[in-house]
């Protein structure tokens, strides 16, 4: 997260990362929040994640189960945040 005053070049500097960070071969993952969402669950995530949804096979069955039923790709039964924020920090 980039926080600042308006005017003082975040998104130039953001610019400027996502490019060097594309140019280099990294796969760039960005959200932007919106306040029509900020009452959905998982909002964001399924926004950061849609271009790498397709690697959720990598991850142990219960944490692809887990994001699955976060992002709607899968059934619902018992969002597990615990389980979700895993599957974040183990992604490979």
């Amino acid at each position: 997260m980039l926080r600042g005053e308006a005017g003082i070049g975040k998104s130039s500097l953001l610019a400027y990362a996502e490019g060097e960070a594309r140019r280099r071969g990294f796969t760039v993952l960005r959200a932007v929040g919106w306040q029509a969402e900020q009452g959905l669950a998982f909002a964001a995530l399924h926004q950061l994640l849609r271009p790498v949804l397709d690697r959720a096979d990598r991850l142990p069955q219960p944490q692809a189960d887990a994001l699955g039923a976060a992002v709607g790709t899968g059934a619902a039964d018992g969002q597990d945040r615990f389980l979700v924020g895993l599957c974040i920090s183990g992604w490979a």
